[in-house]
């Protein structure tokens, strides 16, 4: 009997531990998948949703800022969250003082790894990088913008993208896209994200 026809006792302790969430899936369908040498990892993946791949590539309009909280630590998470209803407050007028708003902002991404920013009626372009696995990205602007580097985490679901970047790294965001803008626009803001280093603040974009 050869070995690859044996179903082995971890993977079985797996599969019992996931099975919850693969009610779609049959138990011979996944029996199958380990029959036709599908790693454990692969599969895995497959049950819980995760380790998909993220494609940024297309037309992004802007819709609205959007928040993320990178932390291991629940009750930290908690305590965070109740905090993001004083930053949108105070971040909703910067945006709109800017001219950040719907319509006047968007991505647009090539697959040859190069990118467009648009921002009222001036095109701000360069190039990116993707780890379409884990979600990270960068993004470099050309001289338009002294070669500033964005470096965040993206993901998609559907029509809707989301770019989301340390708070801090995205606030100077808006200081170099908006260089006329008063200082004073920003400062309330910077005092409140610069307590949580595990805060991201970026944009919800939607599929034209």
């Amino acid at each position: 009997m050869k070995t690859k026809n044996i179903l082995p006792t971890f993977l079985v302790c797996i599969l019992l531990t996931l099975v919850t969430n693969a009610s779609a899936q049959s138990w011979k369908d996944l029996v199958n998948k380990v029959k036709e040498n599908e790693t454990v990892e692969n599969l895995v993946d497959e049950i819980t949703g995760q380790n998909k791949s993220v494609d940024v590539c297309g037309t992004w309009t802007y819709k609205g800022p959007t928040f993320a909280i990178k932390s291991d630590n629940f009750l930290k998470d908690m305590a965070n969250d109740l905090a993001l209803d004083a930053i949108k407050k105070k971040l909703s007028p910067v945006l709109k003082e800017i001219g950040l708003k719907k319509g006047s902002f968007g991505f647009s991404f090539a697959s040859d790894k190069t990118f467009n920013n648009n921002f009222k009626k001036t095109n701000l372009g360069g190039k990116y990088t993707l780890d379409a696995k884990s979600g990270d990205i960068t993004l470099s602007y050309g001289k338009m913008l002294n070669l500033f580097k964005l470096k965040g985490i993206v993901e998609r679901d559907g029509k809707t993208l989301e770019l989301m970047f340390p708070a801090e790294k995205f606030i100077k965001f808006l200081q170099v896209i908006a260089p006329d803008a008063d200082d004073s626009v920003f400062n309330g803001l910077e005092s409140l994200i610069k307590s949580d280093k595990n805060l991201y603040i970026g944009f919800e974009l939607t599929a034209n």
